[in-house]
């Protein structure tokens, strides 16, 4: 069975550059290196840039699992806590531009 999943949060605008290269390392390795994630998107909100949703689909539990535990996104997600992270979003959906796919 399929698994989808979605985040979406606010950075702090002073963590732009350093998030985004962030998502485009994880997307990369993402799209290498883990055959059962079968799509994972980072859509940037157009009005709002400092808003961000990952849009993520798994083949199973254990292909989430790899994704969610192992490297690199351990240590990018501690890397993008740390430099950018302010807030969960919690607003209704508005025009996205995908940053990355």
């Amino acid at each position: 069975m399929t698994i989808f999943r979605t985040a979406k949060y606010t950075i702090r605008p002073e963590a732009m550059e350093a998030c985004k290269e962030v998502i485009r390392e994880t997307v990369a390795y993402t799209k290498e290196h883990e055959p059962g994630t079968l799509m994972y998107l980072v859509l940037q909100e157009a009005e709002n840039p400092a808003n961000f949703v990952h849009i993520s689909a798994y083949s199973d539990e254990a292909a989430l699992e790899r994704h969610v535990t192992g490297e690199p996104m351990l240590t990018n997600i501690q890397k993008a806590d740390q430099a950018s992270k302010t807030r969960p979003l919690n607003k209704g959906p508005g025009r996205r531009e995908r940053i990355s796919t």
